[in-house]
């Protein structure tokens, strides 16, 4: 976690920093925060699809049935 700090004081709208974050969150059970993460994730680099991934993966930890998965069509059909 600590690196992950620094990492995001050194580039704070890498999306691939705040992807990391969100793995770090979800290894924990942080679920919340691990979405936060990847909605900035998302934001700053929605070609990339590591963030798709490990939104995919939280929706399948949270549990399918109540999910939306409006962001996730979005970021795929923007490119």
């Amino acid at each position: 976690m600590r690196m992950f700090q620094e990492a995001l004081r050194e580039v704070p709208k890498s999306g691939e920093v705040w992807c990391e974050g969100a793995r770090i969150a979800l290894h924990v059970g942080r679920f919340e925060q691990a979405r936060k993460f990847l909605d900035f994730s998302l934001h700053f680099t929605p070609q990339y699809g590591d963030s798709l991934v490990e939104y995919l993966r939280l929706e399948l930890l949270e549990g399918m049935d109540q999910t939306d998965t409006s962001k996730l069509y979005q970021v795929r059909t923007q490119y």
